[in-house]
């Protein structure tokens, strides 16, 4: 048996249950199409309009992801904001909004929320956050129900952020405390956590305030990274012997940041903003590892910095690009206009996830050159070398399990996730299939139905919209089919993009002259 034949054969209750389920929308779809066509009225002239504007199923889908689109726009505070040479690159017939100066803002916000997430999201899964975990009060808990009650009063305290429901708050303070006592979690790490509720809530306040003296979503990125550095710093030098100066820098950093946040966002040059902020930023967050370095702060402490600080800006552009891609070809394929195979949601989802894939590949090289970078930093205040790109990316191949390496998992999908996105709608979109010329036919020969001797037309024509439906099912199952048999596949594939990531990180750390692990064996 040749190696298609046994392919088709392990998968064939798949596939029999695929073939069924299109059979019987099939099924469904004749009787539909057969109730319309039966007499001419307005559900005819319906079915025409349809055909004429792509069909049924084709502008059910260009509606559905039209408001999605819209609603991703408003979240990213960018609503209205047409841009007519992306326009002109994808050729749409309307400007939209895809690189923006607020989308960039956004994004930052959702690069600080990140790490953050990460960590919260690992312990509720595994049990075990890592050594950084432990330093937000995530200790090691097998217990899967105090895990479950903590995710409860998280999420409690999620809505009370976002909708400044205090008594929700104060609810899940007490939830979590109740949690602490009922597992004999130590006083410290209660405060620990507490530590991490006030840390994400100070994020938001500061949001808010950019937003309510803004008047619209706008800044909340650059005023939150701004106060998750001061809380990283505030938290790595408190017991350092200068808790003074350091907070007074940090302090004058989130207002400097806030007050130019503000008056770039009120003359709508929040673009140029962030082209002028973001090495100012880059070179606060290298200056609070260097000053860690220097007084001798603990390497989970340090990790927190530049987990917090350094790393996230590297991730951001990385993301905003991402975010932007997919808006744009997200567009491209609702529209109705130019050649089929240039607005095929699937060719164009697969297209999305190549380029995914591409700045996925830049965004690995950018952290493990910023983590060598952050290493010769450290050197050169005095400290030992705490992150070791090319040590960590041998331990992820050793032990890719480890919770200690989520925050890395979590950093380099959020740029992949929107790609995926799309590529999981282009495989949904086939359900919508329909091939022009059938569809040219269908318009031409659904009005003369109702002449002399044109029965066996009209099965000709319930035959072809019925077929639509079935191929289009057969199609989605067989696409489904494909994402999984190349999800089967990710691991080994992790495995084959390790090497020439560990011998990039080894000529970075030759780069800067700072110590590394050897080649694996």
């Amino acid at each position: 048996m040749n190696p298609i034949a046994a392919l088709l054969a392990a998968q064939s209750v798949y596939l029999a249950l695929v073939f069924v389920l299109a059979a019987i929308v099939f099924g469904f779809a004749w009787n539909y199409y057969e109730a319309v066509l039966k007499d001419g009225g307005r559900d005819r002239d319906r079915l025409l309009d349809r055909l004429a504007r792509g069909g049924g199923p084709r502008i059910f889908y260009i509606d559905l992801m039209t408001a999605l689109l819209d609603r991703v726009d408003a979240l990213l505070g960018d609503a209205g904001q047409g841009q007519r040479w992306v326009a002109r690159l994808f050729g749409l017939n309307t400007a939209r909004p895809c690189w923006t100066g607020r989308s960039f803002d956004t994004c930052a916000l959702l690069a600080v929320v990140y790490p953050l997430a990460s960590l919260i999201a690992t312990w509720l899964l595994v049990g075990d956050a890592g050594p950084i975990g432990d330093l937000f009060g995530l200790r090691e808990q097998p217990d899967r129900w105090v895990r479950l009650a903590t995710a409860v009063a998280t999420g409690i305290v999620v809505f009370a952020l976002v909708r400044r429901a205090w008594l929700a708050y104060a609810v899940a303070v007490a939830v979590a405390v109740a949690v602490a006592v009922a597992a004999a979690v130590a006083v410290a790490d209660v405060f620990l956590i507490a530590f991490a509720f006030v840390f994400a809530g100070s994020i938001a306040v500061a949001s808010a305030v950019v937003v309510g003296v803004a008047g619209a979503v706008a800044g909340v990125g650059a005023v939150a990274f701004a106060v998750a550095v001061a809380g990283a710093g505030a938290g790595a030098f408190a017991f350092a012997g200068a808790g003074a100066g350091v907070s007074a820098v940090v302090f004058a950093f989130v207002v400097a940041g806030t007050v130019a946040a503000d008056r770039a966002s009120a003359r709508g040059r929040l673009g140029a903003f962030w082209v002028a902020y973001w090495p100012v930023a880059v070179a606060v967050a290298s200056f609070g590892l260097w000053l860690g370095g220097r007084f001798g702060r603990p390497p989970t402490t340090l990790s927190l910095l530049a987990m917090i600080g350094l790393l996230p800006l590297v991730n951001l552009p990385f993301d905003w690009a991402s975010i932007g891609v997919t808006r744009a070809l997200l567009r491209r394929g609702c529209d109705v206009h130019g050649a089929w195979l240039l607005r095929s949601p699937t060719i164009l989802g697969v297209l999305d996830f190549l380029l995914g894939l591409a700045l996925l590949a830049g965004l690995a090289a950018a952290l493990i050159l910023s983590l060598s970078a952050a290493d010769a930093i450290l050197s050169d205040a005095g400290a030992r070398p705490t992150f070791d790109a090319a040590g960590l990316i041998q331990h992820i191949r050793e032990r890719p399990g480890n919770p200690a390496h989520g925050w890395v998992y979590f950093t380099l999908l959020s740029t992949l996730l929107p790609s995926f996105f799309n590529l999981l709608v282009g495989v949904f979109s086939l359900l919508t299939f329909s091939v022009p010329i059938v569809r040219r036919w269908l318009i031409a020969t659904i009005p003369t139905l109702d002449e002399a001797g044109r029965g066996g037309t009209r099965w000709q024509v319930v035959f072809a919209l019925s077929a639509q439906w079935f191929f289009g099912m057969i199609f989605t199952g067989i696409g489904l089919w494909l994402l999984w048999q190349a999800a089967l596949m990710v691991p080994g594939a992790e495995q084959m993009a390790l090497d020439p990531l560990h011998s990039f990180a080894l000529w970075c750390a030759r780069l800067f002259g700072v110590p590394s692990s050897p080649p694996p064996s």
